[in-house]
């Protein structure tokens, strides 16, 4: 196994790394908090909130569309960061 990590140049994760990014993948992904909770034995919800719920990227990113769509405004808001200017605006 080590060989096939080092050929294709992956790193090697522990089992507790393919636990935290179970997780972390479960959280991107829209799965309730309590859910994840559950499946990892946590005591309580806050413990798998302190120990996994780090903002990744994607998390990051899909705020502003989520935001916009809860406020209704999805087509003003790609209209405004989709386009080629976007590199010049740094806020709406």
């Amino acid at each position: 196994m080590l060989q096939n990590i080092c050929k294709n140049d992956l790193y090697e994760i522990t089992i507790h790394g393919f636990r935290h990014t179970h997780a972390t993948l479960l959280l991107e992904a829209g799965v309730a908090p309590k859910v994840i909770s559950e499946r990892l034995g946590h005591a309580s919800i806050q413990i798998t909130l302190n120990l996994y719920a780090h903002v990744t990227e994607k998390m990051e990113t899909a705020v502003p569309n989520i935001f916009a769509t809860v406020m209704g405004t999805t087509a003003i808001y790609n209209n405004l960061y989709n386009s080629p200017q976007k590199k010049n605006r740094q806020t709406l």
